[in-house]
Formats: C-alpha cells, sequence, structure tokens
C-alpha cells in the first residue's frame, strides 16, 4: 500500500513529497511563526516606496493535503505615512511542488505561483511566476538551511514588471 508519503517514479521524476527528500522536510519547518521585514522599491508613483515590519505563521489548513495557510501582518512605513498591512496565503505540497494559492474567505483560490526547484534534492533555491492582467511577477526564493535540512531563514523577492506596477520587493524572514 503506498501513501501521499511513498516515493514514487513517474518519467523518472523522484516525488517530492517522501519524508526523506529535503522539500518535505523544507515543507514541514516552515510551521510556526516568524520574523520578517520587506523592502519595497517602486517606480510607479502611485505606488509608494518603503519598508514593512511584521510577523507571519505556517499553520496547519490540512494534514491529508499537507497545507499551509499563511497569515502576516505588519507596519508598512513610507514616505507618505504608516498603514497596517494583511496578507494570505495557501502553501501546499502536491505532485511533487510545492505552490502558493491566494485566498478566499481564509480558503485555498487561485494559483498564484508554484516554486520551481532544480532538483528534488537542492532545495536552496526556488523561482515562481504569475502573470495579473499585463503585471509580470517574477519571484525567487532563498533558503538557508540548518544540517538536518529545516529551514534557519528565507527570503522571497518579488520583481514586478508591466503597465499597472513596477516595483521589487524584498523580504527576509528570521525565527
Amino acid at each position: 500500500m503506498h501513501t501521499a508519503l511513498d516515493i514514487h517514479h513517474q518519467d523518472g521524476k523522484e516525488n517530492f513529497n517522501n519524508q526523506d527528500f529535503p522539500l518535505f522536510t523544507l515543507f514541514k519547518s516552515l510551521q510556526g511563526d516568524w520574523n520578517f521585514t520587506r523592502n519595497l522599491n517602486s517606480t510607479n508613483k502611485n505606488l509608494p516606496s518603503g519598508n514593512v515590519i511584521g510577523t507571519c505563521g505556517f499553520s496547519i489548513a490540512s494534514k491529508e493535503l499537507q497545507q499551509y495557510i499563511y497569515n502576516e501582518q505588519g507596519v508598512f512605513y513610507s514616505d507618505v505615512g504608516e498603514m497596517n498591512v494583511k496578507k494570505n496565503y495557501v502553501y501546499e505540497l502536491s505532485d511533487n511542488m510545492l505552490s502558493v494559492y491566494f485566498t478566499s474567505n481564509n480558503e485555498k483560490s487561485d494559483l498564484f505561483h508554484h516554486l520551481d526547484f532544480d532538483t528534488p534534492r537542492n532545495v536552496n533555491i526556488a523561482s515562481g511566476y504569475h502573470l495579473c492582467g499585463n503585471d509580470e511577477y517574477f519571484v525567487k526564493y532563498q533558503f538557508a538551511l540548518c544540517d538536518d535540512g529545516s529551514v534557519k531563514e528565507f527570503s522571497i523577492t518579488y520583481k514586478v514588471i508591466g503597465p499597472m506596477k513596477n516595483y521589487t520587493s524584498f523580504s527576509k524572514y528570521r525565527r
């Protein structure tokens, strides 16, 4: 009998979801609370630049589906003032990949992006892509791992290019 955590070989690819694989360890270790800082640098005069300081958490949404609800809250400091910010996503480990979804009423909604890793065994860097109207989101994740493969800290960079948005966002996450 096979479970979702078994190794399967399909088309010569190994399954990321096995407990012995680094992506499973990385995903599992995201659970819990994190502190983050974010720098937003916008070249669009309608979107302010500034910094966010906040906290976030990955909490179990579904063990069966290997999903976390990501919730963040923080304060955005810009040249036009301060404002509270919130974001929610669903992170899901499924079908050999880690994916990020938008949420609607704290439930999984449309796909935001997949994290594309080089190989099942190299999980230090991943990239993603999202098209929002005519605006393109190029995403880069960098993970600093402990000796046991768990995440010590990580960063997410968004380069957003398009007619409505043109900015870079760099976020650093630490426990």
